[in-house]
């Protein structure tokens, strides 16, 4: 599911009340860490899957050359939305 031309809110019942960078401890970065890290780096560049598709690459530390067969792996499997994501729940309250 990809939307066009579209600006997404944060829904009303997000648990934040302010914007924070999704900020970890852990060595490995989290997957609202990537979400944001490549967001910020590139906005209005990337679709959902696409965006999804990116964060799986680098959560799951996969090599450049199984780009391709990956990617066919992982868009033929249902995946939640956005919305799911911690960005939207945690980190980025009234943003908007």
């Amino acid at each position: 599911m990809n939307y066009y031309d579209t600006f997404i809110l944060i829904s009303d019942d997000c648990s934040v009340s302010e914007s924070k960078v999704p900020e970890s401890k852990r060595k490995k970065q989290t997957i609202a860490e990537i979400e944001y890290q490549l967001l910020n780096e590139g906005p209005g560049i990337y679709t959902q899957d696409e965006l999804q598709f990116e964060v799986h690459m680098k959560h799951k530390r996969i090599p450049e050359d199984r780009r391709k067969e990956e990617k066919a792996r992982f868009l033929a499997k249902s995946r939640a939305c956005m919305r799911t994501s911690a960005l939207p729940k945690r980190w980025l309250g009234d943003l908007f």
